[in-house]
């Protein structure tokens, strides 16, 4: 161990990099799976509730996203799934910057909807945050 510390092609903080890397590459993948999961559960959970007063009575009713917006939701809700795909997948000089334009979107459009769907996405968006300026700090 004390031979790669002193060998010129390892500098010593080699191996506490590279420890640093493994963990960010595993880390970008949690972003885009808290943004799949709410997108899923606002997708699939009934969001939307009434009473409807018939002949017959009052009663409740339930609705989803989807039964109540039509196939729009569809795009609105795979958004932020694809901009913290981007974070998870761009590579090059430049994945530093992408990260954080991408992360800086949708801190934006968690922020315009967060009364509504932008809550389920708030965890999403503040670990893309950290990942893509860790991803700047890497790369720059």
């Amino acid at each position: 161990m004390g031979a790669v510390a002193h060998d010129p092609q390892f500098p010593a903080g080699h191996a506490r990099r590279s420890g640093q890397v493994r963990w960010l590459h595993a880390f970008r993948a949690v972003p885009v799976l808290l943004a799949l999961i709410s997108s899923v559960a606002l997708l699939v959970r009934p969001v939307h509730g009434g009473l409807v007063t018939g002949t017959d009575g009052t009663r409740q009713t339930v609705a989803t996203l989807l039964e109540v917006n039509g196939p729009v939701t569809l795009v609105h809700l795979t958004v932020p799934v694809l901009l913290t795909g981007v974070i998870a997948v761009v590579r090059g000089p430049h994945a530093g910057a992408v990260s954080i334009g991408c992360a800086a979107v949708l801190a934006g459009l968690v922020m315009i909807s967060l009364f509504s769907i932008g809550m389920f996405y708030v965890p999403a968006a503040a670990i893309a945050a950290v990942v893509a300026v860790m991803r700047f700090r890497a790369t720059s």
